[in-house]
């Protein structure tokens, strides 16, 4: 599997989530909406870090590829924090 396939199905994998999690905020609490919201801003960081991958010089790749997962288990973490407070 390529970096960029790799980074497409972790990709993917969080979006399905965001999705899921999306559908159930009506019913959120004041802390989890602003937890939300800060995770919106990182997906949308998330969303240009892959975007711009691509074009990225492959000796940088490594550190491109390590900075996206970082961000990403954030925003997985972050998911899974306002998923247990629905609960």
């Amino acid at each position: 599997m390529t970096l960029k396939d790799s980074l497409e199905k972790s990709y993917k994998e969080l979006q399905q989530e965001r999705d899921e999690l999306r559908v159930q905020m009506h019913l959120a609490s004041m802390d989890a909406k602003d937890s939300w919201d800060d995770l919106e801003h990182k997906w949308d960081a998330l969303s240009l870090k892959l975007a711009n991958a691509g074009d990225a010089a492959s000796q940088a790749s490594q550190e491109i590829e390590t900075a996206i997962d970082m961000l990403a288990e954030e925003i997985k973490n972050g998911y899974k924090r306002i998923r247990d407070s629905l609960h």
